[in-house]
């Protein structure tokens, strides 16, 4: 296979594409179910915006992450549980930095203009869910660089548990519904967040990541992952 295709394969994650749309569309079928309005025509817009703006946060994670990624591609235990390549794109040099920040605007681009055709405010509110979302994504990445504290993983999962909210406020307001089911969802992110730590454990260390593997150890990790679960 083209070493291209691979890299904007991992640079993409591609084999979890159906994901994000599933999310951001659960958000918007309880809106629904509160505010009916559904279509088909909605539907299908509603999961492509959540498909462009998931895809374009992974872009940003490894444009910001390029210099310490390079650390870990001598180790050659790169998991393939999010990259099905096992590859490093832009360090490796299958992706180059200016093409990724490109794909990253088009991207972007693609979902603004999607969620400019929402009715106002619903596209208010998700551009700016998106832009406050990307802006914790650039904090998460430094900010566990050089940590103590796991407050990089509090707050960085902040925008994964916004994802279906912001499908939920594509047709509906800012309510009740749409606290609950954030405070529904923000455990279970960090739950997942503890287990990509598991499985990331050799990578982040040899990137120097103070995740919430590296800095409480597996027993740790697994109490993290219990503890958020049980809420």
């Amino acid at each position: 296979m083209n070493h291209a295709i691979r890299g904007y394969a991992d640079l993409l994650r591609i084999h979890f594409f159906f994901a994000w749309p599933v999310l951001f569309c659960s958000g918007y079928l309880l809106a629904t179910s509160v505010y009916g309005l559904f279509s088909w025509y909605d539907l299908v817009k509603v999961a492509l915006i959540g498909f462009f703006g998931f895809e374009a946060g992974f872009v940003l994670n490894d444009y910001v992450d390029r210099t310490y990624d390079a650390r870990d591609i001598e180790v050659g235990k790169l998991t393939k549980y999010w990259r099905i390549f096992g590859t490093r794109p832009i360090p490796q040099g299958l992706v180059s930095p200016r093409k990724a920040l490109g794909l990253f605007v088009l991207l972007v681009a693609a979902a603004v203009i999607l969620i400019a055709t929402l009715p106002f405010p619903h596209s208010g509110y998700v551009l700016l869910i998106m832009l406050f979302s990307y802006s914790l994504e650039v904090f998460y990445q430094v900010r566990k660089r050089k940590q103590h504290f796991p407050l990089a993983q509090l707050a960085g999962r902040i925008d994964f548990a916004l994802f279906p909210v912001a499908g939920y406020l594509s047709i509906g307001s800012p309510d009740a519904t749409a606290l609950l089911y954030f405070l529904f969802f923000y455990p279970f992110a960090q739950a997942h967040l503890g287990a990509n730590d598991l499985i990331d454990f050799e990578n982040d260390k040899a990137r120097g990541m103070n995740t919430v593997t590296t800095l409480y150890g597996f027993s740790g990790t697994a109490l993290w992952i219990a503890g958020f679960t049980g809420m």
